[in-house]
């Protein structure tokens, strides 16, 4: 995997693994992430929990 850093952020190129989560809730809109309900979760670029997706 390579993991590139620019303007502080890391980036993720096509092919690499990643872990992610998906919410079903904007993170940006004052409510706090750890309440949010998760859809679905990736781990090393394979699904580990889907719900309904």
């Amino acid at each position: 995997m390579s993991i590139v850093v620019r303007n502080g952020r890391a980036s993720l190129a096509e092919g690499d693994e990643a872990d992610l989560m998906v919410i079903d809730d904007n993170p940006f809109e004052g409510r706090a992430l750890r309440s949010m309900p998760v859809t679905a979760t990736m781990l090393a670029g394979r699904w580990t929990w889907r719900k309904g997706i």
